[in-house]
């Protein structure tokens, strides 16, 4: 993307739709490892882009397995905010890994205006959702979200929902989440599987 898109992205300025039918064809794809007939509720971020796809998603199980499932609009799922136009030097040729490394240096200070501290707001709002979620007895959920925040997630799940400095080195290990792909866990916080085999997955939900 150009600069000044992931600009106003990250401000929430341009809240954009996806791409329905390129969409369609990753859930297909994902539906190979994700167990959509065990799922019984999807939380999603607001953004017009997570909720199409979670709208997406729950459209092509109602086809596909003939089965309803619920939609949960979940504010603390929302994108980290962070002001690019003051973390990426103006002097610099745009560079998106240099770019990603800006952002995530900058999630790990504790008093950076330009961005949203980790270590308080977000992962915070992350520790809100999980101690609500993992009340919920025997119910599969999926989570429907943003790259940056993602990271936030994988962290909590890796330190069992403890609290422990986030740094950027511990930031920069996890895993850039590209497009409809991701990780799990179980209802404890005692696993974490990235999705890539439907083995994988069958061996953490069967417990």
């Amino acid at each position: 993307m150009p600069f000044q898109i992931l600009a106003d992205l990250a401000i929430e300025k341009l809240n954009p739709p996806i791409d329905k039918i390129y969409t369609i064809k990753l859930i297909k794809k994902i539906s190979k490892i994700i167990p959509f007939d065990k799922l019984d509720i999807i939380y999603t971020s607001s953004s017009k882009r997570c909720l199409e796809t979670s709208k997406l998603i729950k459209q092509f199980i109602h086809q596909k397995l003939k089965k309803e499932i619920d939609i949960k609009i979940i504010y603390e799922l929302k994108e980290i905010y962070f002001n690019l136009d003051k973390i990426y030097p103006k002097n610099k040729n745009f560079n998106p890994k240099y770019l990603n490394n800006n952002v995530l240096k900058a999630m790990a200070k504790i008093d950076d205006k330009t961005c949203e501290p980790v270590n308080t707001v977000s992962y915070n709002r992350i520790n809100k959702i999980f101690k609500k979620i993992l009340k919920i007895r025997n119910k599969k959920i999926l989570f429907v979200t943003h790259d940056f925040i993602m990271r936030v997630i994988e962290i909590y799940i890796k330190n069992k929902g403890g609290k422990r400095i986030i740094t950027y080195k511990g930031l920069k290990k996890t895993d850039r989440n590209k497009y409809l792909c991701g990780f799990m866990t179980d209802g404890k916080l005692s696993k974490f599987a990235k999705l890539k085999t439907r083995a994988t997955i069958n061996k953490i939900i069967s417990k």
